[in-house]
């Protein structure tokens, strides 16, 4: 049987405002020249072999390896094995609080299902751009070089009482942030910290509550995830069910 080729090609997303751009690359044999880029850049290695110059230092790359790229650094990479390269990466164009990375190459299968993780959520249609920053930030947290200053006593709580007091607006990690008085870093190890889980699964959990009490006194599914929230009655349909093991029209119907 004729063994099917992988045709050459690249794209490019622009995401979360403009500020990160996902760059995919499949079934490429060219090397890359050294250069540089003013930003910092994460990219995984799906498949194929490299051999990465960064500096004096050489990297043989392969499946599964993380690369993390400070701005200036200079690097490039040519083939060496048969394989065609299959790689994403993310370039932060315009994010001005990232920490300096721990690279270029990184050992971490942690940091890397994070980033695989992250690809996925950006290629959805529509993209939860608030978990998606907050995603971003738990991956640079642990790509970070120096661990970030812990926040004041009583950050936790005040962006508690903030996500209480919004569980119905966009709410994204940089407003968190504001009211803790720390970086997106700061905010986010704070909070995980007192109630062991991140920000924005806090808020999913306080909306998907919203939504009981909704259903709970009559209102219609689609109301209900308006009310709370929620981007549309699927996003409800899913959250709740997880969490309730049961869909919110079974569970208006059980408790009218």
């Amino acid at each position: 049987m004729k063994q099917l080729i992988e045709q050459p090609r690249e794209s490019v997303r622009r995401v979360l405002g403009g500020a990160v751009e996902m760059r995919r690359f499949r079934g490429i044999d060219q090397p890359f020249a050294p250069h540089v880029h003013d930003y910092p850049v994460i990219g995984l290695v799906r498949r194929g072999q490299r051999l990465m110059t960064c500096g004096q230092a050489r990297y043989e790359l392969a499946s599964g390896q993380l690369l993390a790229l400070n701005p200036e650094q200079p690097h490039g990479c040519v083939p060496c094995g048969e394989e065609s390269l299959v790689y994403d990466s993310l370039a932060l164009l315009h994010w001005p609080d990232c920490p300096a990375l721990e690279g270029p190459a990184v050992t971490d299968r942690t940091a890397a299902a994070r980033f695989a993780g992250l690809i996925a959520r950006l290629e959805a249609p529509v993209i939860d751009e608030a978990a998606a920053e907050e995603q971003l930030t738990l991956l640079l947290c642990r790509l970070a070089r120096v661990s970030e200053p812990a926040a004041r006593p009583g950050a936790a709580q005040a962006m508690a009482s903030y996500l209480q007091s919004h569980r119905a607006d966009a709410v994204c990690l940089s407003d968190l942030a504001a009211v803790a008085a720390t970086s997106r870093y700061g905010a986010l190890r704070a909070f995980q910290a007192s109630f062991g889980i991140t920000p924005m699964r806090y808020l999913v959990a306080l909306r998907a509550e919203t939504a009981r009490r909704a259903l709970a006194a009559g209102a219609r599914c689609a109301d209900a995830a308006q009310e709370a929230g929620f981007a549309d009655q699927a996003h409800l349909t899913r959250v709740f069910k997880e969490r309730f093991g049961i869909t919110p029209s079974a569970y208006r119907k059980a408790v009218s």
